[in-house]
């Protein structure tokens, strides 16, 4: 398994968060790749077998929606992928498209009017067939300047909205929708249908997924952390809250969570492999 990020420039990371890079080959052990709810969009190249969502065999060129909940792809042999992590209000302010129903959901990229003329699909496609990394993340990443060029500067008001969208889903245990409703200068409930607009996602669901994606990178950074200090690291004031959002996003509760990773942590230096997953912004342990 080899799995790679690159940050982009910095014109494009008010819109992305990390270009990457997934080469695996599945087995019976290892049969697909688990997604959890994370506010980002993913627009993924993939090539070799094909991954299977919900019984059908996706395109090469797919795109995977807001999650509220843990989805499943599933996939045998090896495959080999491109992709483009979105920050959860980057599909929508950089492609100028609509994504308030683009949840919870995966989909062909070319079913899309303005992905499909923006990205220019087919031709990326052909590009990244044979491309190596790096050869790969400049071909994506001239793409996405061209598309960031091609469309008009924000607007104030759209600024001041991003700056509080973002400052709530980085901190989202000080920062409330109320609170960045006011900040953004527009009234909460304006801020409430903005950042619907523009994540698919309400203040309160994007708050519960940014804090849900904070305290699962403390236990994969450190696994053996003791989960009730987890728990008030975090805000969580009982283990009962604590285990219900781990379990709607990820499947499992945190004990079970922090057991498999321990596991396939375990597993992976005997092989003297490296872990990686497909949603994880960290390097290989």
């Amino acid at each position: 398994m080899r799995y790679e990020e690159r940050q982009p420039v910095a014109d494009l990371q008010p819109y992305i968060q990390c270009l990457w890079h997934l080469d695996r080959t599945y087995t019976a052990e290892a049969e697909g790749e688990r997604l959890w709810p994370d506010g980002c969009f993913e627009l993924i190249f993939h090539y070799g077998h094909a991954y299977v969502y919900q019984g059908q065999r996706l395109p090469r060129a797919f795109v995977i929606g807001s999650l509220t909940r843990w989805h499943g792809l599933q996939a045998t042999g090896r495959v080999r992928l491109f992709g483009v992590r979105m920050k959860p209000w980057g599909l929508a302010l950089l492609f100028q498209m609509q994504v308030q129903d683009l949840k919870d959901v995966c989909f062909p990229m070319d079913e899309q009017e303005e992905l499909n003329r923006n990205m220019q699909v087919k031709e990326c496609e052909a590009k990244l067939a044979e491309a190596e990394v790096e050869e790969a993340f400049a071909c994506l990443q001239t793409r996405l300047l061209q598309v960031l060029a091609d469309r008009p500067p924000l607007q104030s008001s759209e600024a001041g909205m991003l700056a509080s969208l973002s400052a709530m889903y980085e901190d989202p245990l000080v920062k409330d929708g109320q609170a960045m409703g006011r900040s953004s200068g527009y009234s909460v409930r304006h801020f409430e249908r903005k950042c619907a607009q523009w994540t698919a996602l309400t203040p309160k669901k994007l708050r519960m997924v940014a804090r849900f994606n904070q305290v699962r990178m403390r236990i994969f950074r450190e696994p053996s952390i003791d989960l009730h200090d987890c728990m008030h690291e975090f805000g969580y004031y009982d283990y009962a809250h604590f285990s219900k959002d781990f379990k709607e996003c990820l499947g499992l509760t945190p004990l079970a969570y922090k057991e498999w990773l321990t596991g396939m942590i375990s597993s992976f230096r005997k092989k003297d492999n490296h872990v990686a997953f497909l949603q994880d912004d960290s390097s290989p342990i």
